[in-house]
């Protein structure tokens, strides 16, 4: 078996990536690696090696994806093979970035930029690009990542590779959202999800649904939200595509809790936490803490009826439609998963903690909003106002001009409208933020 063989195996391995046919692709790349390896062939091998990576990646499988594509950079060690060892500088890239390890992935990607400019691959140079812009994005540099991901996408259509416009598009969409643009987004997303339905690439199709959803959410638009995030999940759990489906859980969890359907709401946190013990995103953790800590402090504590509590028929009932006590159950197994107290302030702090941890702005922001809104209510005003005052900054320094005015807004009302350090009363609170978190849960 010669060379056209195992590059059919390649062809075969992206078409199954890029039609979101995982497990089959992993089986054939491994297939294709043992037959590379027999013969000695250590470009071939280099290449299925970096392409089942990739796979790895998108599972959501990190620890094993670095692995393989370690393995891949030690195959084609002293080699002159730069469009491989370009590939698997970016799929590395991507990993790190995925684990929240930034300054990692841009010493990949920044890598595979200069050897792309070396030898004048513009394919290799957009990608790059991109995957700085990407990082530039979670880091919370708006513009900087937007100027990135625009010369991504001139290379892209220069070329004429529709993937990647595409996926610069849904890119761009994403920066713009952050800033608060979402009509702009929303106008990103939608010719990305144009490009991706004709090209049939279904990864990218989930990838849009779920952005659109996100951008519905912002707009109070909560039932056509929950309708693309689960548009999106379905298709993400056909595809076995693991690696971002907790960013679904995370959003579809959110849009639940303003409904007001706080156990679907914790039905789907408890999906997300369970997900990331087993692959989830770093830089999104920090959000799913926060959710349940707003719904902690919307749903007033409830005595386990294990312990033999008979509810008092003047008590908000946490019994569902078929008698279930779904949302004290829910709850137990969420703090079985994350040993935390049953209390808003742990989920609140530990949300906040992780998302300093990581440095994402898009979650730090919201989190740094959420919980100091929560302590102000509660009478600490002192600490709240820090909180919120420090998400100002934050905000301002990253140019979320969006969230910056709706923090200016919140603000503005306590100070006004409370001198006294007494706590201000939930409906007033409700009113002026609880309805606005939804512009910085990004």
């Amino acid at each position: 078996m010669g060379g056209l063989y195992l590059d059919t195996i390649h062809k075969k391995g992206e078409f199954l990536h890029l039609t979101g046919q995982f497990e089959k692709g992993i089986m054939v790349l491994k297939e294709g690696i043992t037959i590379a390896q027999h013969y000695k062939d250590k470009t071939q091998t280099a290449k299925l090696q970096a392409l089942l990576g990739e796979i790895l990646y998108r599972q959501g499988d990190y620890d094993q994806a670095l692995i393989v594509l370690e393995q891949a950079q030690i195959t084609i060690k002293d080699m002159n093979k730069p469009f491989i060892h370009t590939t698997t500088l970016r799929n590395i890239g991507f990993v790190y970035r995925n684990k929240g390890k930034y300054d990692h992935a841009l010493e990949y990607f920044q890598q595979a930029l200069a050897i792309c400019e070396a030898i004048g691959d513009k394919l290799g140079i957009a990608m790059s690009l991109n995957g700085i812009g990407i990082v530039y994005d979670n880091k919370g540099d708006y513009d900087r990542a937007l100027d990135y991901l625009q010369q991504s996408l001139t290379i892209y259509e220069s070329i004429g590779d529709k993937h990647g416009i595409a996926t610069s598009l849904g890119n761009i969409g994403i920066v713009y959202r952050k800033k608060g643009d979402n009509d702009s987004a929303l106008d990103y997303y939608q010719q990305a999800l144009a490009i991706y339905e004709a090209i049939g690439n279904k990864l990218g199709i989930t990838f849009i649904l779920a952005n659109i959803g996100v951008i519905y959410s912002k707009k109070d638009m909560y039932n056509q939200a929950i309708d693309y995030l689960q548009q999106s999940l379905v298709m993400k759990e056909d595809l076995a595509a693991k690696g971002s489906i907790d960013y679904n859980y995370a959003y579809l969890a959110y849009s639940y809790a303003k409904q007001g359907n706080y156990q679907k709401a914790l039905d789907m946190a408890y999906l997300d936490f369970d997900h990331f013990d087993k692959g989830g995103i770093a830089y999104q953790h920090g959000q799913i803490y926060t959710v349940v800590g707003m719904v902690l402090a919307e749903t007033p504590p409830q005595p386990s009826p294990s312990k033999g509590w008979e509810q008092d028929s003047d008590s908000p009932s946490l019994l569902t439609e078929s008698g279930q006590w779904g949302e004290v159950f829910l709850m137990d197994k969420i703090t079985a998963l994350t040993q935390l107290p049953e209390t808003p302030n742990a989920y609140f702090e530990h949300g906040l903690q992780t998302a300093r941890n990581v440095g994402f702005m898009a979650t730090l922001v919201p989190a740094l909003y959420e919980y100091g809104k929560y302590l102000y209510q509660e009478g600490d005003t002192e600490s709240g106002m820090a909180y919120l005052q420090e998400a100002m900054q934050l905000a301002t320094e990253k140019g979320m001009l969006g969230e910056v005015r709706k923090i200016e807004v919140l603000t503005n009302h306590c100070t006004g409208l409370n001198t006294t350090g007494m706590a201000v009363p939930w409906s007033f609170m409700s009113g002026v933020q609880l309805s606005e978190f939804n512009r910085y849960f990004l």
